[in-house]
């Protein structure tokens, strides 16, 4: 029923940011366009959890990045990066609370 009301709006844009599940593909072929904010710099971090993985793999960096979305999971073309340091007291929780304003630059 969603689908069929989204369908009838005809959306030229479909915009996500850090949602954690994988939209279908008949939701991105609803628009001509899909762009999606992921906060980490892809490739790098793939999927969920992303500023755990930062703090676990050591990362000096992360960042926000804005990409097409595709069928495949965070594989789309990437637009645009916004990337910001990492402090050595960061926590997964600091670096979301970072990149929030990030994401709107991006």
């Amino acid at each position: 029923e969603a689908l069929a009301l989204a369908s009838d709006f005809e959306p030229e844009l479909i915009i996500s940011a850090s949602y954690r599940k994988k939209l279908s593909g008949s939701v991105l072929k609803l628009a001509r366009d899909c762009i999606n904010f992921h906060p980490s710099l892809l490739p790098r971090h793939r999927g969920c959890w992303s500023g755990f993985w930062t703090i676990f793999e050591g990362d000096a960096e992360t960042g926000v990045t804005c990409h097409r979305m595709v069928e495949e999971f965070d594989q789309g073309r990437i637009v645009h990066q916004e990337k910001l340091a990492v402090g050595g007291d960061d926590t997964s929780e600091s670096i979301y609370k970072k990149i929030l304003p990030v994401t709107a630059v991006c």
